[in-house]
């Protein structure tokens, strides 16, 4: 694991993968539903146990995973290994035409025992490469149709996929990270897991370092250095993506909601929420809360899923 929240797929053994298209990136009404984190063109940093494989078709974006940042173009593939925190953003002027691909944890442990030692990298220069490409694509085409017996086609088509994966693209974990680079992962996978639980509450450098046990210069240099902006930046990001959740879903006045995320100044949280939105809270919910997030529902399988 890494940083950020922690994303709950629902999944389950005997429904075990979800497709996302991307087109339902450009839909309020599925972001606000189903990522209540996304914020501002980004999916906030964030991790999940289920392997996620992102695959980029017409305009690109731009990926942080682990402390490293990718630049993704048309007919890239990013695979998301099982608890790796990572961050999409930036995406380019342009349509989305690919598609996300997750599998669930539970199943890939069960299918492969060995699953957990495992880690996969996507070589594009390899025969099988337009392949994947292929399947996945016909992954999500086979999703957003009506057919009846779609279920038994996506089965095919995913074991295809991993059959792909498993004999072309998979190393053992322990070859392709080093042992510290592990450890400072999952330390601030804690840190940020912390943030995540914590937000509300009256956070300072002083007494975060102190908690974790950290020299605060080192602290702050450290958590910048990884996650690419600072802390107090980090924690004002959490909060504006509660507060959008609130201003959409609730008819708290925005001084509540204020006190509701760990800001007790109105003032400082208009002035930061402006700057993330360039519109005022109010002028936010007045904006997007017309829209009843219950009369539009994208295809989703979210229906069959269950927790892992």
């Amino acid at each position: 694991m890494d940083k950020g929240y922690y994303e709950t797929l629902r999944m389950s053994d005997y429904w075990p993968i979800k497709v996302v298209p991307h087109e339902y990136f450009e839909d309020p009404v599925y972001l606000s539903e189903i990522n209540k984190n996304f914020i501002n063109g980004r999916f906030m940093k964030h991790w999940h146990r289920s392997l996620e494989l992102f695959f980029v078709v017409g305009s690109g974006c731009t990926v942080w995973k682990n402390g490293c940042v990718r630049i993704l173009h048309d007919r890239d593939i990013m695979v998301i290994n099982s608890e790796e925190a990572h961050e999409f953003y930036e995406f380019q002027d342009g349509p989305q035409n690919g598609a996300s691909i997750f599998l669930a944890y539970t199943f890939l442990q069960k299918l492969f025992p060995e699953f957990d030692n495992w880690y996969f990298i996507i070589d594009q220069n390899h025969e099988q490469f337009p392949r994947l490409c292929e399947l996945i694509l016909q992954l999500k085409l086979t999703a957003q149709t009506e057919n009846h017996w779609k279920n038994l086609k996506l089965r095919s088509l995913m074991y295809d996929m991993l059959y792909i994966l498993t004999n072309h693209f998979v190393y053992q974990k322990k070859d392709v990270i080093d042992i510290k680079t592990q450890k400072y992962g999952a330390r601030y996978k804690m840190i940020l897991q912390y943030l995540n639980e914590h937000y509300k509450e009256e956070l300072s450098l002083k007494m975060l370092s102190s908690h974790f046990g950290y020299n605060p210069e080192y602290f702050s240099r450290s958590f910048k250095e990884y996650i690419g902006i600072n802390l107090i930046q980090y924690i004002k990001k959490l909060r504006i993506a509660a507060s959008k959740v609130l201003l959409l879903e609730t008819d708290l006045k925005i001084s509540d909601i204020a006190l509701e995320v760990g800001e007790p100044d109105i003032k400082t949280f208009i002035t930061d929420f402006k700057k993330e939105f360039s519109i005022t809270p109010l002028q936010y919910r007045k904006l997007h809360k017309g829209n009843n997030l219950h009369e539009v529902r994208p295809i989703s399988l979210r229906t069959t899923l269950e927790s892992i």
